[in-house]
């Protein structure tokens, strides 16, 4: 799918208040990694934070472009109900994940440059650059993002949620659930 066919099957998508699919995801993903045009020239790999900038957004999706330097990463979390694709076009990413309902124990997974993975509304992962290069990944949510909430695990395994942030928020307006 090209740039236009994209555009297209998101706005058929949000004048239908419809949720994109497994299928429509991997396909927004990868137009949008293909058309390095569009994104190229915003990557920032800052060696401070994560550095991160929307691509795209409709009422039914919308998508970001996500840099990590060595080490960074971010903590276990969910995407506030939101299905995902993350399509990584430089270098490594690797994602400890579970889900909200089966509380198996955390598994480990390797995207490299070409990966599309999805994911579904209940998917809670964590995802850092282990990799001694920069990462570059472009990531697609339907419906767009509200809200993430982050987890640690007890001793027993379980996921304890930590804080819920609004998806814009600064982090001073997150919601703490526990110290």
């Amino acid at each position: 799918m090209d740039w236009n066919g994209f555009r297209q099957a998101t706005a058929h998508a949000a004048a239908h208040g419809a949720r994109l699919g497994r299928a429509g995801l991997i396909a927004v993903a990868r137009a949008l990694a293909t058309d390095e045009d569009r994104w190229r020239a915003l990557v920032r790999h800052d060696p401070q934070r994560r550095w991160f900038v929307r691509l795209h957004a409709t009422p039914s999706v919308e998508a970001w472009l996500i840099t990590w330097t060595t080490a960074q990463g971010l903590e276990l979390h969910d995407h506030g109900g939101s299905c995902g694709a993350v399509s990584v076009v430089e270098g490594e990413l690797t994602e400890d994940y579970t889900d909200l309902v089966g509380g198996v124990p955390l598994r480990r997974n390797s995207w490299r440059r070409g990966s599309v993975v999805t994911f579904g509304p209940d998917h809670v992962h964590d995802l850092r650059n282990l990799s001694p290069h920069p990462a570059t990944s472009i990531h697609v949510y339907s419906p767009p993002l509200s809200s993430m909430t982050f987890y640690e695990r007890d001793a027993a395994e379980r996921l304890i949620p930590t804080r819920i942030e609004c998806v814009g928020a600064s982090t001073g307006a997150a919601a703490r659930l526990h110290q």
